[in-house]
């Protein structure tokens, strides 16, 4: 399906296309994205802002599939990957943003001066909550002992 538009604005015409697939290819589409973040990855629970602590994480992605577990910072688990995901701030469909979306982080305000000289609000940078480190990539773990 396309849709078109056009606009005129003092004298200038503009055309923009938006082609919006059907419902089968993002039927299609979303089938992939589930079998891939469906599976289980195992790793580590990171609370960033009560270290040490637990904390209950809850979080629905996919219709009927709705997930809570309490996780222990440090602790090691097996969750299936979109919640993994979820944790670091990421979600793969979010095609336009390349997928970064900063759940589980907030953001760090400073004042700023225009062009103009007015003072702004902007965020700086993103504060994590939550992180979850996989150990599916990263090879044989050591004990402190070295055994």
């Amino acid at each position: 399906m396309s849709i078109k538009s056009t606009s005129s604005k003092d004298g200038l015409t503009t055309t923009s296309k938006f082609e919006k697939p059907s419902v089968e290819q993002s039927n299609q589409k979303l089938k992939k994205y589930m079998k891939e973040e469906m599976q289980n990855v195992k790793g580590i629970f990171q609370d960033f802002e009560s270290p040490g602590t637990a904390s209950t994480i809850t979080f629905k992605k996919y219709h009927g599939y709705f997930f809570t577990k309490n996780m222990q910072d440090g602790m090691e688990y097996e969750i299936p990957l979109y919640v993994a995901r979820f944790l670091n701030g990421i979600d793969v469909t979010a095609e336009a943003v390349d997928g970064r979306i900063n759940s589980c982080g907030y953001p760090v305000n400073s004042h700023i001066m225009d062009a103009n000289g007015v003072p702004m609000v902007s965020p700086t940078k993103w504060k994590r909550r939550f992180g979850f480190q996989s150990l599916d990539f990263a090879g044989p773990r050591h004990s402190a002992e070295g055994k």
